[in-house]
């Protein structure tokens, strides 16, 4: 398959919260269909879902339709990494989540974002940062009101 465009960048923000707390809720299934925008459910291919090596759906419902990303936990070493590998048709996006103390009840989350698509895609990478900044922002007020 021949890409068309690629792109890489970093997001970085602080969370009040103990990271053990922060990395466990990120990707607790019952968590995730609370505070992810329009999904669903979420269904299991392969092994025990969001532990290394596993594979499901996660699925959205967008302008009354049902949409479902794959997605695929390249590695798991929580509660400091998890990286995850999201696929759709023309597209694939990997995402490698660091977490790191700060203190006791403040964690730094990085989140290292690359992007593929094989199509052409005009959309600017700034407006991809923001998408990826906000939702971070509503999984950090999620867990420090949890």
């Amino acid at each position: 398959m021949k890409w068309v465009i690629h792109m890489e960048y970093r997001i970085s923000l602080q969370v009040n919260k103990h990271i053990s707390m922060v990395s466990k809720k990120y990707l607790e299934q019952e968590s995730m269909l609370r505070w992810m925008n329009n999904l669903i459910s979420i269904e299991t291919l392969k092994g025990a879902l969001f532990e290394e090596g596993s594979e499901g759906y996660l699925v959205f419902e967008h302008q009354g339709k049902h949409a479902k990303m794959k997605i695929t936990i390249l590695k798991s070493d929580l509660p400091h990494t998890i990286t995850a590998f999201y696929e759709v048709q023309g597209a694939y996006n990997k995402c490698v989540n660091t977490f790191e103390v700060l203190s006791e009840n403040q964690t730094m989350w990085h989140m290292d974002v690359l992007f593929k698509f094989d199509f052409d895609n005009d959309i600017p990478i700034e407006m991809f940062k923001e998408k990826t900044r906000q939702s971070m922002l509503i999984y950090k007020d999620f867990i420090e009101h949890e």
